[in-house]
């Protein structure tokens, strides 16, 4: 039986873990540059929307707009729409539950 070289295993195993290493610092960069690039898509996608005052105000003065309700809470003209009722805009049912047991 010949002697087993501790070393050379040692090395091995290094180069194995430098390998793994590469690897893992190879996949973050991509994931990173994935999440980058769904990120300016979505931004490209969905731009959002203008405030209806701002075009009109750009220019006008050289001090921002200030609102006119001092309190802070804005009117309900800015609040989101209702969702409709059900997944699918309703079914008109009530909901039921079946069980997929015996």
């Amino acid at each position: 039986m010949a002697p087993v070289d501790s070393g050379a295993a040692a090395r091995e195993r290094d180069r194995g873990l430098q390998r793994l290493r590469g690897w893992t610092v190879g996949c973050v960069a991509a994931a990173a540059g994935l999440v980058g690039l769904v990120a300016v898509l979505a931004a490209g996608t969905f731009p959002g929307r203008a405030i209806a005052g701002a075009a009109s105000s750009v220019g006008a003065s050289d001090q921002p707009a200030q609102p006119s309700d001092s309190s802070g809470f804005q009117s309900g003209d800015d609040q989101p729409a209702a969702p409709p009722s059900g997944f699918f805009g309703g079914g008109g049912g009530s909901p039921s539950v079946a069980s997929g047991g015996s």
